[in-house]
């Protein structure tokens, strides 16, 4: 199974490696004891947290996907709403994920925090809570399992 061994960082005493770890990256992954070491550019953490989708829990009726519509467009422009159903019923499970254009929306619907923490919100009556979430791909995707 792969290990990582370490990253490299663009700035600082590390500035005069950036070549040679882009070389390393393009001549693909080298084995140490017969382990494929894993070569990866460092993100800072504050950019790694960063998402353009947003996850709302505790939606109850009489909440649609207009009201969330109507209340999360003042933060930024939203690209889809993905009000989750349940399988047997067309009754929503109570959640949706909001994806946005930019990354500025998220990190104020969420005050700025990361999750498990996120930031509670009224809308008609019903509080729902907001918390940042992250495609498979993204860095700070943590797989459970």
């Amino acid at each position: 199974s792969p290990c990582s061994v370490c990253n490299f960082t663009s700035s600082g005493i590390n500035a005069e490696y950036g070549e040679a770890r882009e070389e390393a990256i393009r001549a693909g992954p080298p084995t140490l004891d017969g382990k494929e070491v894993l070569i990866n550019k460092a993100i800072p953490y504050k950019d790694k947290m960063k998402t353009n989708r947003l996850f709302v829990g505790g939606i109850r009726e009489p909440l649609t996907e207009d009201h969330l519509r109507s209340y999360f467009s003042k933060l930024g422009n939203i690209q889809s709403i993905k009000l989750i159903p349940e399988n047997r019923h067309e009754r929503k499970k109570g959640f949706a994920f909001i994806e946005f254009d930019g990354q500025e929306a998220v990190e104020e619907a969420v005050d700025k925090k990361n999750p498990p923490r996120g930031q509670r919100h009224e809308i008609n009556g019903v509080r729902v809570d907001c918390q940042k979430t992250y495609p498979e791909d993204h860095p700070a995707y943590k797989k459970k399992k």
